[in-house]
């Protein structure tokens, strides 16, 4: 994994960023890793020739590789093994494909996508590289493409930044830093739309609320797939993996909008995210739930540009607890299907309502948010929303639509 170089640390600043009572010793920065080494090989089924131990963190620079040369050549004068190899994931998977490429297994299928909704910390922000990435012509450079694809890492968001690892300035720094990557990415990414023009097109700031018309009273084609329109509901409380929220966090009283423009009904509404719990140790989250008419068991949902999610197929084998989907998301399994999508929102979970056996709400996550800090010195702080979430607005303008499909709920 990601991290595995920091379960037998040597000397280097990825370890030390890790425990900062790494030992500099060559004798004990060797038998450390010797033994971390052999604990790999021991818990590995893999029968290759060759074995990736990465050296890297979440987003490090690529100057984190510089301590390497060294440390190989350490191993090497001490006549260690196994060998080591200095190479790239590139040449390691060239590499194991030219040996071991009929032996390979190949799965295929949709992924869950869980890791995605921490980027629910800077929604606006993400919607704004999505639309940029729309716009970068196929033949565009590729530290362009480099750029969009960093910047929409899971990894890379905003907010308060590892535990006990900064001081205050820093944690702001490192915010500001990170908003620059998103605020370059994007600008590199409309350079290349418009090359070749006088003007580069530009991102809005955030979307805007598309207008309303033929507005009518919600109808009874509604209640064959909603429990009711009117208990859409809003709660906040500590945030999981799945469900986003358990059955007992309390509801968040902001004003929901309805609006129903024919077969499709439209939820807005205003989240003041300077005004969200900011002391609790736990990572806030304030999800909009949809009551569906059908018990949690006969319902799938799945991206809707994804024909191998539809069809049931993911790659871990069973629909995973979490689906994320920014292009919408299809509820097969009711009266008739539905589609939802949001701009701004795009991880959704189902839960099924201990009360109702017959009702499962929608889990729609709108924001994830965390204000408290724990610094490097151990104290904990909060620190204001516009220091940890650089460029996303205030105040949250966000809306959620539900389209009826027609036909079978399939």
């Amino acid at each position: 994994s990601y991290d595995q170089a920091l379960d037998w640390p040597w000397a280097t600043d990825a370890s030390r960023f890790a425990n900062v009572a790494v030992s500099p010793d060559e004798k004990i920065a060797l038998a450390t890793a010797d033994q971390g080494f052999r604990k790999l090989l021991a818990g590995t089924t893999a029968r290759y020739d060759a074995l990736v131990f990465e050296h890297a963190f979440d987003d490090w620079a690529a100057d984190a590789v510089k301590d390497l040369p060294p440390f190989v050549r350490m191993w090497k004068s001490a006549g260690l093994e196994p060998a080591l190899v200095l190479s790239s994931p590139l040449d390691y998977f060239r590499h194991i494909e030219a040996r071991y490429g009929t032996e390979l297994p190949v799965y295929r299928g949709e992924w869950g996508g869980q890791w995605d909704l921490i980027r629910a910390m800077c929604p606006v922000w993400t919607w704004r590289l999505r639309e940029a990435m729309k716009r970068i012509p196929t033949d565009a450079p590729v530290d362009v493409r480099e750029a969009a694809a960093t910047a929409m890492d899971h990894g890379l968001t905003l907010g308060p930044g590892w535990p006990g690892k900064f001081t205050e300035a820093e944690t702001i720094a490192h915010a500001r830093g990170q908003a620059q990557v998103f605020a370059r990415a994007v600008e590199m990414a409309g350079r290349a739309a418009g090359k070749g023009t006088k003007s580069v097109p530009r991102v809005d700031s955030r979307p805007m609320f598309p207008k309303t018309r033929d507005l009518r009273p919600l109808d009874h084609d509604w209640r064959e797939v909603l429990a009711d329109p009117l208990r859409i509901r809003v709660r906040i409380g500590p945030g999981q993996l799945s469900p986003f929220l358990s059955a007992d966090a309390p509801p968040f009283d902001v004003p929901l909008t309805l609006e129903a423009r024919g077969p499709r009904l439209t939820v807005r509404l205003h989240i003041d995210r300077t005004s969200l719990p900011g002391a609790e140790s736990r990572i806030t989250y304030v999800v909009m739930e949809l009551p569906l008419r059908a018990g949690k068991d006969r319902l799938l949902i799945a991206p809707v540009g994804s024909p191998s999610a539809l069809a049931g197929r993911w790659l871990l084998g069973t629909p995973p607890d979490v689906v994320v989907a920014p292009g919408g998301l299809r509820v097969m399994g009711l009266a008739r299907p539905l589609r939802v999508s949001s701009p701004l929102a795009f991880s959704y979970s189902l839960i099924q309502d201990p009360a109702d056996a017959g009702l499962t709400w929608l889990q729609v996550l709108l924001v994830r948010q965390c204000d408290l800090c724990e610094l490097k010195d151990g104290t904990k702080k909060v620190l204001p929303f516009k220091d940890l979430y650089p460029g996303e607005p205030d105040v949250l303008d966000t809306w959620v639509e539900v389209a009826l499909g027609s036909g079978a709920g399939r």
